[in-house]
């Protein structure tokens, strides 16, 4: 669990580490005249801290202590996404803190958002299916989702097929093979075995190489994810 907990803390420096540049820029522009490019940023920048604190609630949930203020950490721009161990996230990215202009959005904030590869979407959609399928925990992990202007539930996902529902759910459809395996009676009685074949494949897809050398932000959540799937079922098997 300690390797889990040093993962979880490298996402709050991981966020912690982008907030400056956004806020730097915000707050050189002004708001008046910027309106719309200023809420922007102050919208990027609110969802970075707000990363920041639902790792902060992941680590305390498994025992950890959530820490912003290790002077080896704490960023000194320009810099590089904190990386540790295993990984390495984005190292051609250098993050800096300067005012607005289209070089830093170019050069910083659209890499930092940079979508992952649909390989890494794919892995972070089958997480999701699993999660939402982890014994024990009526309704799934989420509610429900809408599409087409209906709203489906989680323990509906198991009737639908490849050609139906959203995007998300079709690249996903991979892993429904394993996760149908057992069948909702022997769910019901036997949950060991949903828990032991969640481990297996989480463990299969954290051998991909592309969340076992994290060079994303992406790749480093779907592998935290995965990480947290392992730990889960060791405990409940």
């Amino acid at each position: 669990m300690e390797e889990i907990r040093n993962i979880i803390q490298m996402g709050i420096w991981v966020e912690l580490y982008t907030i400056p540049p956004y806020m730097t820029a915000m707050l050189s522009l002004k708001r008046e005249k910027f309106k719309e490019v200023y809420n922007i940023l102050k919208s990027v920048s609110t969802e970075e801290m707000l990363h920041m604190v639902l790792n902060a609630n992941v680590l305390n949930s498994i025992g950890g202590k959530p820490n912003t203020t290790d002077t080896f950490w704490l960023p000194d721009y320009p810099t590089t996404l904190p990386s540790m161990g295993f990984y390495q996230i984005r190292p051609d990215i250098t993050l800096t803190i300067a005012p607005f202009s289209r070089a830093i959005v170019k050069d910083v904030f659209m890499e930092i958002e940079k979508p992952a590869s649909p390989n890494v979407m794919t892995i972070l959609h089958n997480v999701a299916l699993m999660w939402a399928r982890l014994p024990g925990d009526a309704g799934g992990r989420w509610k429900s989702f809408e599409t087409e202007g209906k709203t489906l539930y989680a323990d509906t996902l198991s009737r639908l097929n490849a050609s139906s529902g959203p995007v998300w759910l079709r690249r996903a459809d991979s892993l429904r093979s394993i996760l149908d395996t057992v069948s909702a009676d022997e769910a019901q009685t036997e949950d060991s075995n949903d828990w032991r074949y969640l481990f297996q494949t989480a463990t299969e897809l954290l051998e991909n190489p592309e969340i076992a050398d994290v060079y994303t932000i992406g790749g480093f959540y779907a592998h935290a994810m995965l990480r947290l799937i392992q730990a889960e079922a060791c405990v409940k098997m």
